[in-house]
């Protein structure tokens, strides 16, 4: 029996991350791992990692060369 060797795209197509494969960025794919750890913990563990979940982004817009009036969002922790 003998095994042929894989052509190299072949070998990518095998290697390509599976989030990539299903159309997600790494960030999501990231935040959906934290989330399904998150859901595994117990109290009081599991409240502590959910009251340290809160975060904001500024985002600023750029028009014309100039630089617009700053915006704010805000992701609220998710509870239980």
């Amino acid at each position: 029996l003998f095994l042929l060797p894989t052509p190299p795209q072949a070998r990518r197509a095998a290697a390509m991350s599976t989030w990539r494969h299903v159309g997600m960025t790494y960030l999501k794919y990231a935040d959906l791992c934290a989330t399904h750890v998150t859901n595994c913990l117990k109290e009081p563990r599991k409240s502590k990692a959910l009251s340290s979940t809160a975060m904001h982004v500024r985002v600023t817009a750029w028009e014309g060369g100039k630089k617009g009036k700053p915006e704010i969002v805000e992701k609220v922790a998710a509870t239980g």
